[in-house]
C-alpha cells in the first residue's frame, strides 16, 4: 500500500520562489520503499488556513494551480479523471487515468489517490498524495506534502535520484506560485 503521513520536516530545502510571490517550498529526501518511490514537501503561502483549505477543497481550481494536468470534467462524489503531461528524462508521457480524492475537515488533512497509463509508451503510474494544511507564523498556512508513487514501463527507468527531485521540484514551485497566485486573487498559472 502507498500510504503515507505528511512528515513534520523537511530535510532539504528547494530554492526560494523570487521575492513577492509570498510562497516558499522544502522538498525533503528521496526514498525507496519496495516498489513506492517516496518524498516529501512543505509549502508555506502567506494566506490563512481556512482561505487554503476552502481552495483545496475545489478539485477544478487545485488543478489549475498544477503544470501540465487537465480534468476532464467535474469531480463526482470524490472521483475525478484527467490526465497528466510530464517530461521524465528524454522522455514523455501523457499519462491519462483517475484519482479519488478524500478530506478529513476535523484534522485539515486530505488525500489523492491516484492512477494513470501513458498510451504512447505503455508507462503506468499509481501513486497517493496526502497533505496536511498547518497553521504558520503570520496568519500563512504551511502545506506538509507526503507523496508516494510506483512507475511501471519506459518512465521507470528514471525513477528515482536527480531528475526526479528535479520534476518534482519544479512541480511544487509552479504549483507553490500558482496557488499563491489563484489565493491572492490572480489568474497567472506558472509553467514548470
Amino acid at each position: 500500500s502507498a500510504d503515507t503521513k505528511p512528515g513534520k520536516k523537511s530535510a532539504a530545502a528547494a530554492p526560494k520562489l523570487p521575492e513577492g510571490t509570498g510562497a516558499n517550498v522544502e522538498t525533503g529526501p528521496i526514498t525507496q520503499d519496495g516498489k513506492f518511490t517516496r518524498l516529501t514537501q512543505a509549502i508555506t503561502v502567506r494566506h490563512p488556513r481556512d482561505k487554503v483549505w476552502a481552495f483545496m477543497g475545489d478539485i477544478e481550481k487545485v488543478a489549475t494551480c498544477m503544470p501540465g494536468v487537465t480534468l476532464d470534467g467535474p469531480p463526482e462524489d470524490g472521483h475525478i479523471e484527467g490526465r497528466m503531461l510530464v517530461k521524465l528524462g528524454p522522455i514523455s508521457a501523457d499519462l491519462k487515468g483517475e484519482a479519488d480524492v478524500t478530506r478529513d475537515e476535523d484534522a485539515w488533512r486530505g488525500a489523492i489517490d491516484g492512477r494513470g497509463r501513458d498510451s504512447r509508451s505503455a508507462s503506468m503510474a499509481n501513486g497517493r498524495v496526502e497533505y496536511a494544511l498547518e497553521e504558520a507564523e503570520g496568519d500563512a498556512t504551511r502545506i506538509e506534502v507526503s507523496v508516494a508513487y510506483s512507475l511501471a514501463g519506459p518512465l521507470a527507468q528514471f525513477s528515482r535520484g536527480a531528475l526526479v527531485r528535479d520534476l518534482v521540484g519544479r512541480l511544487a514551485s509552479a504549483f507553490a506560485h500558482n496557488l499563491e497566485a489563484r489565493l491572492s486573487g490572480r489568474e497567472t498559472p506558472a509553467q514548470s
